[in-house]
């Protein structure tokens, strides 16, 4: 089970520039869910490689909506090899996950994505600035991911989709401070699975105890 970055070349959808990038195959296996659902694996963290952007005009998307050309051989000794790696590395430092979701946010939103799928990449991003521990962006994508979360609810959102996102707004406001609209939030969620029941209690308690930290569920 290949659960690290592999290198391989894609082709852009908007300018046609053929670029390398790195994706994942696999989440792995075990780990545990975060209490805004982040799921977290004992392998690599996956999410900064389920998007890409293009280094040429920076037009950001999901993986599979890339034309993948061919996997690229894995490092060696070779000038182009090391190239690679430096190249790679340098996109790594450009467009953290954070800010590759931001990007692919912006690109979906304007190609008329509906509000719960562009929630949902501002949703990722929020996982991927905690990982990368960069606070003031996590609670700008949070933000963000409420307000296309609530332009969701306006779309009929119904059984599990609508539950998903009523917790998850009582989830992502409690983690911003806002206890008494995580609250409202919660008690919103209507009829659930068990295990979400469950954690929507949780976490409707600690935003009552005015509790923001984030949980391992």
């Amino acid at each position: 089970m290949i659960t690290n970055p592999i290198p391989c070349r894609l082709v852009c959808s908007a300018c046609l520039a053929t670029f390398p990038a790195e994706i994942v195959k696999t989440f792995g296996t075990g780990g545990w869910l975060e209490s805004d659902l982040c799921y977290r694996s004992y392998a690599t963290f996956p999410y900064p490689y389920l998007v890409a952007v293009c280094p040429c005009c920076h037009w950001a998307a999901y993986i599979h909506d890339f034309e993948k050309l061919a996997y690229l051989p894995r490092y060696s000794d070779s000038e182009l090899s090391k190239a690679l790696r430096e190249h790679l590395e340098e996109q790594r430092v450009l467009y953290p996950g954070s800010r590759k979701y931001e990007l692919a946010a912006h690109a979906y939103a304007r190609a008329g994505t509906p509000p719960l799928g562009i929630g949902d990449l501002y949703l990722r991003g929020v996982w991927c600035a905690r990982y990368e521990a960069a606070a003031e962006v996590e609670q700008r994508l949070q933000q963000e991911a409420i307000r296309w979360f609530e332009r969701a609810l306006s779309q009929d959102l119904s059984g599990f989709e609508r539950a998903r996102v009523f917790y998850l707004l009582g989830e992502l406001n409690r983690r911003l401070g806002r206890f008494e609209e995580a609250v409202r939030w919660f008690a919103g969620v209507g009829p659930a699975p068990a295990w979400l029941k469950s954690w929507t209690a949780r976490m409707s308690a600690l935003a009552r105890e005015h509790d923001p930290t984030i949980q391992v569920l």
